[in-house]
């Protein structure tokens, strides 16, 4: 299986934490929204956080979870789209 040359390899391993900071930022700022425009209904609003939250965690999981050189060009187009 063909993989990334070692220099492209450490660059991305390199983004790795800081594009986590900015994945999970992103979420937190959008669970933020949501509470401060939620209804007067607190069970809708926390059922709704915790759909947000298993969507994007399962968005987490696909781009950070088991990077390695032969999955690579994947989890970087997963970073790319997200």
């Amino acid at each position: 299986m063909r993989t990334i040359p070692e220099k492209d390899w450490k660059t991305l391993r390199a983004m790795q934490d800081d594009l986590l900071q900015t994945a999970c930022g992103r979420i937190l700022d959008k669970i933020a929204t949501m509470i401060q425009e939620s209804p007067d209904d607190n069970h809708k609003t926390y059922l709704n956080l915790w759909k947000t939250m298993r969507l994007e965690d399962g968005k987490i999981a696909d781009m950070f979870n088991d990077v390695k050189r032969s999955n690579a060009k994947r989890k970087l187009a997963y970073w790319y789209g997200y």
